[in-house]
């Protein structure tokens, strides 16, 4: 794994840490898609998002939130929640980083963060391809309720009732699979730019897509 990356890691999880010692981030906030603390969530992991990539590249990097991209051969923008530009070549994009909630880390994960890379990647000149892409996921692994867990893709009718009654008992065993199934897919893109999906929950910031590559840390309790 790109040194740089690890080291992101590492300082996101040392945030993340500080944030549940004094209460910010509670299971709430990573083990339900309560739409009153959505909002929180993103907030908070935006800032210890935005606190790892200064801490680990100061300015070297100039941190853009919010700001859209689109390559040649796109259609439409698209917007990550952090983008990274080398301070001395402001044209030229070194990371993106996307976090997804609970409440959209489902299949949307590959219909839409999966695809945005693939078709960046794939269309940009040199330049503009990215040296890492970081999505961080926000999946349980146990048991959550109905009335905790929100499906988009129940409502949407892309899955059943009954695969919805199997996502309940562990969401990221449920959708882990499925991830790393288009993820094998993209080998193409991954050979011009690394992607990283992360996990996260109230206990653990565990890298889980390359499978060759290690990284956990044990956050909460």
């Amino acid at each position: 794994m790109d040194a740089i990356v690890e080291e992101i890691f590492a300082n996101f999880a040392n945030s993340l840490k500080d944030l549940i010692k004094i209460g910010f981030i509670t299971p709430e906030h990573l083990e339900s898609t309560n739409r009153n603390k959505l909002n929180e969530t993103h907030s908070l992991i935006w800032g210890a998002l935005f606190n790892s990539v200064h801490l680990t590249l100061g300015m070297k990097c100039v941190v853009a939130i919010n700001r859209s991209l689109k390559s040649e051969s796109m259609k439409k923008r698209f917007t990550p929640d952090i983008s990274l530009w080398n301070s001395s070549d402001t044209s030229k994009l070194v990371g993106v980083v996307d976090y997804e909630s609970t409440n959209s880390s489902d299949s949307r994960i590959f219909r839409r963060n999966f695809e945005k890379y693939r078709q960046h990647v794939q269309h940009s000149s040199y330049s503009n391809i990215p040296e890492f892409w970081i999505i961080v996921i926000s999946l349980p692994s146990k048991k959550v309720s109905k009335s905790d867990w929100y499906s988009w893709d129940l409502i949407r009718k892309r899955i059943s009732g009954y695969e919805y009654l199997k996502l309940l008992e562990n969401p990221f065993e449920y959708w882990f699979p499925k991830f790393s199934e288009e993820y094998s897919q993209l080998r193409e893109q991954l050979e011009k730019c690394p992607l990283y999906v992360v996990n996260l929950d109230f206990t653990n910031l565990r890298l889980c897509l390359p499978k060759d590559k290690a990284f956990s840390v044990q956050l909460g309790i």
